[in-house]
């Protein structure tokens, strides 16, 4: 006879989400989860595990346009593991990017421009300063 565990698979409270992307820039996913004891993660990328990207956030840096595809991650605990929704990442080279009617083009920080992938995010004034 078989003994089930007596706790319940973790639950993924936050999902990761979607993203947009310029070619050569840097993008974080990020997964949250609860359950018993420690949780483990691991990030895949089209369904195959991504070698050492076993934590709660996954940074891409120096996006190539090969990144593009669905990330989703598997969290884990003793009583068993959850898969995350799909998040898809879309790279966009310059040339697309600066003709994309989607994006909105800011300037700011290090970077004399960069581009902000959700124009419900803009904040007029911020990007005048």
């Amino acid at each position: 006879m078989l003994a089930l565990a007596s706790g319940a698979q973790p639950v993924i409270t936050t999902q990761p989400a979607s993203l947009t992307a310029v070619w050569s820039s840097n993008v974080t996913f990020s997964v949250v989860a609860t359950g018993t004891g420690m949780l483990t993660y691991q990030w895949r990328f089209n369904g195959i595990n991504i070698s050492n990207r076993t934590d709660s956030i996954l940074t891409l840096t120096n996006l190539l346009l090969a990144n593009q595809g669905t990330y989703d991650a598997v969290v884990s605990d003793t009583t068993g593991s959850v898969t995350s929704s799909n998040a898809y990442l879309t790279v966009v080279d310059m040339a697309s990017a600066l003709n994309a009617t989607n994006l909105i083009w800011t300037t700011g920080g290090d970077m004399p421009w960069f581009v902000q992938a959700n124009p419900a995010d803009y904040d007029p004034k911020s990007a005048s300063e």
